[in-house]
C-alpha cells in the first residue's frame, strides 16, 4: 500500500508527504523482505536514492 502511496504522492506533487510515505517504506521493508519497493518508489518519484541500495546484498 505505501508503494502505491508514494506513486499518488509524486502525481500530484506533494513533496514532503512522498518524503514521509517514502520513509514508512523504508522502515517496513528494513528487514530485506521487499526492500526493492524503495528503489521503485524513488525510481518513480525521479529520485536518487540517499545512498546503496538494502535490496543488492
Amino acid at each position: 500500500m505505501e508503494l502505491t502511496t508514494a506513486f499518488h504522492h509524486t502525481v500530484r506533487g506533494e513533496h514532503q508527504n512522498l518524503a514521509a510515505t517514502i520513509s514508512r517504506l523504508r522502515e517496513l521493508t528494513a528487514t530485506g523482505d521487499f526492500a526493492y519497493f524503495v528503489n521503485v518508489a524513488h525510481f518513480k518519484a525521479g529520485l536518487l536514492l540517499p545512498g546503496p541500495s538494502a535490496s543488492v546484498p
